[in-house]
């Protein structure tokens, strides 16, 4: 991602979704079904589009070009 803003983690997922700042929410297959089910419902209620990556938490952190392992990552 070369421009624009992003955050990674559970946490500040969940505080720009709140605020309906968010675009897109991009979750990896290996999230918990708990927390997968409860982003997908605060992306309902703000009118996010999620993606479902069919990978692991390696793969995205390439694009990102992060070091850290992260199993959701978000684009606002």
């Amino acid at each position: 991602v070369k421009s624009g803003k992003f955050c990674l983690g559970f946490k500040q997922a969940l505080k720009t979704l709140r605020k309906g700042q968010s675009k897109i929410v991009v979750i990896s297959s290996n999230i918990p079904p708990l927390r997968k089910s409860e982003i997908e419902y605060y992306a309902m209620l703000s009118r996010t589009t999620v993606h479902h990556y069919s990978g692991n938490n390696l793969g995205p952190r390439h694009c990102l070009r992060q070091v850290l392992r992260c199993r959701l990552h978000e684009r606002y």
